[in-house]
């Protein structure tokens, strides 16, 4: 009887015990030759992993977003405010003490090309420019009060106009507020 991969009825047949060795030598082989291993002339300190807790400063152990700014600062949004991180320690900021941050429950982080941080919050958004927090408001339509969002994510266009995924849809960025993302308004391109 005579074994070959052609198809029987629709399916391929299993392929013979040296054909399969054969097979999975070339496949590993592939494997091996992209991956990479350690540079051999780094020190293996170099490859060391740290964790940081709250004895080094990060305000709550549950990390919800990361993103890097164009300064090399590391921010890191949490369930217990925002924090920056330098490579040695960490700088919080929670809504007490930074009065344009909208929430202390961090969900989102996003650096755009101007090289500002978006910051949603499940009380709303704040960008991070120029060494000040400033607050984006979604207005109410009625009676022009501000109004919660729930901010999930962040996408920014190619035109830099920030849209803004929420629990009350899709938002944009215009000055220094939110509005309603419309498609007949803003196409997305």
């Amino acid at each position: 009887m005579h074994r070959s991969a052609r198809t029987h009825g629709g399916r391929l047949r299993p392929l013979a015990g040296g054909a399969r060795r054969c097979l999975s030598a070339l496949l590993l082989s592939c494997v091996a030759a992209w991956s990479h291993g350690l540079d051999p002339d780094k020190a293996l300190h170099h490859y060391v992993v740290h964790e940081w807790k709250l004895d080094a400063g990060l305000p709550q152990v549950q990390v919800t977003a990361v993103t890097q700014g164009p300064d090399g600062y590391m921010w890191v949004g949490t369930r217990g405010g925002l924090a920056r991180f330098d490579g040695v320690r960490f700088r919080t900021f929670v809504p007490e003490d930074t009065p344009g941050l909208q929430g202390m429950i961090v969900r989102a982080l996003q650096t755009d090309r101007r090289g500002r941080l978006w910051i949603g919050t499940y009380k709303g958004v704040t960008v991070f420019e120029d060494g000040e927090f400033r607050a984006l408001d979604l207005l109410d339509e009625s009676d022009g009060a501000p109004v919660a969002v729930d901010v999930r994510d962040f996408a920014e266009r190619p035109d830099g106009e920030m849209i803004v995924a929420t629990d009350r849809g899709l938002l944009v960025s215009n000055g220094d507020r939110l509005v309603r993302w419309r498609t007949a308004d803003t196409p997305f391109h």
